[in-house]
């Protein structure tokens, strides 16, 4: 029963998105630093009674036994209103000391309310008066303030406490106003929350070479340090939703209007349209103008390659250290002509001949031919020897003598991507760097001509002790592409196949990879409809067959899925990136091993989304989990109950 009462309130007490009836901001305290407001008791016992029915829980009943605990540690035996809101909140205090926190409890009969604590007189309202508590979070004093009964840890709270209630817009009336739960962050609340992990972001950012790029970095920290408040909603009904709003000052805060221009640029509603309906496990979608956000993204795949990450993780081992660069540059250098991806990850009904997954990207660009042209261009250039240098055509893929001048362009774009090509050269441009590098330079030619050579030595180096291994698994991957244009044609539609070399010969690797992807998973096949790229990867081509068939008939795809019914109910319409994800579907591929109950998978898999869209002063957060997606989790945690 102990676990049953502590994932009830976990999960009527998670912070996110909440709706507010306009008496539930009326009982924050316009001092407030932070609060927490149950919309009522009673739809705390009924919600609480029938979410617990639903995750098939063995105590169901255990919601209606968790309030008197709670009111008798209040020395509160009756006289509860329990159909008005109760609020947790701390008065504005710069260090957030506990002793300021009030809890305001609605009075229904104010002796009944009041007979627990036993006074030879009960207080007059407004009367400030001392009561005794046992435990280190037990109420020191009371006051009767209208309808509610405010409990403090000390008299000091309650001497501050007025009846004037919290500020809030119209707008975030509306969009909390279904809330079960909400959840108030003021200004104060913000650098404890960041705790020292914007500091952190901001040193890496200003470690940057790059003067564009620490400009970028440096308004992106500074932006969200002018984070004004926020709040956060739980609405539970045929599963749990969590909404939330972050609020800036962006008419007075100029780091944080850039900020938040950058993250708008370009934008659009998000959709995962065209990729194919059914089996998804997975799927991601992101809307933006990369040519205007290009350097954000950049900035924030350094820090997922290499940055610092909250907790655990930070440094993840994604690809060996001496490709970061290469990676990173590749990835800029594509962003820039995207207007935004679709990303979905399958399951194969065929899991012995193809694999456990596939999967499907689609690349919204302005060209797609042209992008697909730039992908075949940088795959030659990465495949270059030092004889290809010396041939007179391969000038009109790369001249280095010019790639070599544009380290000094005026232009961030023209820099980062010259410097890409020379990386993706390596060791056969060493000798043009070199005859650089021996000429008088500017500071930036020079920064960037001595970077390169460096991190081209680096790779040589690794390469060369990956060598020495060839049968063991290196602590890192590195990959090399070779580009086979025009291969086959599916639905009229011509395709390219790159495929992939990784450097490791172990035989265990291959054999995992081909259990996850198929015999065919070194091969990526590549496609333009219009002005959309089909990447597939995986062996079971009839997603690729799928995702063509949607794009060239205009066919809605996932984005019409009945799996993502609960989400779309009440989605933000202006999002700019959604992610989905089926606990459903990956937990069934581990049922056995972990013995999983069978009954956890016999409805068809829904998927949790969470979705953020920006606004010229603020940023949305979306997630919702449905039932059938919240009943497996937990039964996986917590198995039995």
């Amino acid at each position: 029963m102990t676990r049953t009462i502590s994932l009830v309130l976990g999960l009527l007490l998670l912070p996110g998105t909440l709706s507010a009836q306009p008496s539930m901001f009326e009982v924050i305290p316009k001092d407030a630093s932070a609060a927490i407001v149950l919309r009522s008791i009673h739809d705390f016992k009924v919600k609480g009674t029938k979410l617990l029915r639903d995750l098939e829980m063995q105590d169901p009943d255990a919601v209606d036994k968790i309030i008197p605990l709670a009111l008798n540690y209040l020395q509160i035996g009756g006289g509860v209103d329990e159909k008005a809101p109760v609020v947790l909140a701390m008065l504005d205090d710069r260090d957030l000391n506990p002793e300021n926190v009030v809890l305001k409890i609605p009075i229904a009969d104010r002796d009944r309310i009041l007979a627990g604590f036993k006074f030879e007189k009960n207080p007059k309202d407004g009367e400030i008066v001392a009561i005794k508590g046992e435990g280190f979070i037990a109420p020191r004093a009371l006051v009767i303030r209208g309808k509610y009964l405010c409990l403090g840890l000390s008299e000091t709270p309650l001497k501050r406490l007025t009846d004037q209630a919290l500020e809030a817009s119209a707008v975030e009336k509306k969009q909390f106003a279904d809330s079960d739960l909400l959840v108030y962050l003021g200004k104060r609340t913000w650098p404890f929350v960041w705790g020292g992990y914007l500091t952190s972001l901001d040193r890496y950012f200003s470690n940057r070479k790059d003067e564009e790029e620490r400009k970028v970095g440096r308004q992106f920290v500074k932006g969200m340090q002018a984070a004004q408040h926020s709040f956060i909603g739980v609405r539970v009904k045929d599963g749990v939703r969590l909404r939330s709003n972050v609020v800036f000052d962006a008419k007075n805060e100029k780091a944080a209007r850039e900020m938040l221009d950058i993250l708008r640029a370009g934008t659009s509603k998000s959709s995962v349209a065209g990729l194919p309906d059914g089996r998804a496990m997975a799927a991601l979608a992101w809307k933006a103008d990369g040519s205007k956000n290009g350097i954000l993204a950049k900035l924030f795949f350094d820090v997922f390659l290499e940055g610092p990450l909250p907790g655990v993780f930070n440094n993840l081992p994604v690809f060996a250290n001496t490709d970061y660069p290469s990676v990173v540059g590749v990835t800029h250098e594509l962003s820039q002509r995207l207007k935004g991806v679709r990303v979905g990850l399958y399951h194969n009904l065929n899991e012995k001949e193809l694999g456990l997954f596939s999967a499907v990207a689609i690349f919204d660009t302005d060209d797609g031919p042209a992008f697909l042209k730039e992908i075949r261009t940088l795959t030659k250039i990465a495949n270059l020897s030092a004889d290809d240098l010396k041939l007179a055509t391969t000038k009109d893929l790369i001249d280095l003598d010019k790639l070599t001048r544009d380290l000094n362009n005026v232009n961030f774009n023209v820099r980062q991507s010259a410097t890409t090509r020379l990386l993706l050269v390596g060791q056969p441009a060493l000798p043009y760097l070199q005859n650089v590098l021996d000429k008088p330079l500017t500071l930036e030619q020079k920064r960037r001509a001595e970077g390169i050579k460096q991190q081209i030595d680096a790779a040589a180096e690794q390469g060369r002790k990956d060598l020495l291994m060839p049968k063991e698994m290196p602590k890192r991957l590195r990959a090399s592409f070779a580009i086979a244009p025009e291969v086959e044609k599916r639905d009229g539609v011509a395709i390219d196949v790159l495929k992939l070399t990784f450097n490791t010969k172990n035989a265990d690797f291959h054999k995992y990879v081909a259990q996850l992807l198929g015999p065919n998973w070194d091969k990526l096949r590549l496609a333009v409809v219009g002005n959309q790229v089909i990447v597939a990867a995986g062996s079971d081509v009839a997603f690729l067959d799928q995702t063509i068939a949607n794009l060239k008939n205009g066919k809605p795809g996932l984005d019409a899925s009945k799996a993502l019914a609960g989400f779309e109910k009440g989605a933000d319409k202006g999002r700019a990136i959604e992610m989905h994800g089926s606990a459903q579907g990956f937990l069934g591929l581990l049922a056995k091993e972990w013995k999983l109950p069978q009954k956890l998978f016999r409805d068809p898999p829904e998927l949790t989304s969470f979705s953020i869209g920006f606004e010229s002063d603020r940023l949305h957060l979306d997630l919702w989990v449905p039932t059938r997606e919240l009943r497996t989790m937990v039964q996986a945690v917590m198995p039995g109950q």
